[in-house]
């Protein structure tokens, strides 16, 4: 598949069957997650796929997170732990270098990474979802379960969806761009 092809099919599943990723997959979309560019090359990412028990965890977790909400957000957090539980795989994205006058190029960095790994899994006919909702769980809470002190930037759900996914409208070019090079005579 062309890289304009994934891009145009990709799409956030919420929607997830039973149905396992084989390993050798999980770690192709890892690998092209490894492979983004990063400021100087430093790679600040670290990708960790969650066991069963460990998944369940943070979906409880999320869970307690989201009932001291209002309710958008409150809903928002409670479909996200939905979506996590029902897919066969999370992998939760760190950050591994803590800068403050850097920060913004690492985690553009790990941004980079993360769509690597989305597109990847679209080319694989494996659907995704970019968990950021994760953020609401505190620090403390990662250290101890996964015995890891970085920070978590992000994370990456991925399954097969039970429906044909079909892309979100996005905007048209006209509506994201400025090109003060055209001469529009």
């Amino acid at each position: 598949m062309k890289t304009s092809k994934a891009i145009e099919k990709r799409t956030s599943s919420r929607n997830f069957l039973k149905k396992k990723v084989a390993q050798k997959l999980i770690n192709k979309i890892i690998s092209a997650g490894g492979g983004a560019p990063s400021a100087k090359n430093t790679q600040p990412w670290l990708f960790v796929e969650l066991n069963d028990e460990q998944k369940t965890a943070c979906v409880k977790e999320l869970i307690k997170e989201a009932n001291k909400l209002d309710f958008q957000p409150r809903s928002f957090l409670l479909a996200t732990a939905e979506a996590i539980n029902q897919a066969p795989v999370l992998i939760l994205v760190f950050a591994t270098i803590d800068d403050e006058f850097f920060h913004n190029s690492y985690i553009l960095s790990i941004g980079a990474a993360i769509e690597n790994c989305l597109l990847q899994a679209t080319e694989l006919g494996i659907q995704s979802l970019w968990n950021c909702d994760m953020l609401a769980i505190d620090k403390s809470f990662f250290k101890k379960l996964l015995n890891i002190d970085y920070d978590l930037v992000s994370g990456i759900s991925l399954g097969y969806n039970p429906n044909v996914m079909k892309a979100h409208i996005k905007k048209p070019i006209s509506e994201i761009f400025i090109n003060n090079n055209v001469n529009n005579k």
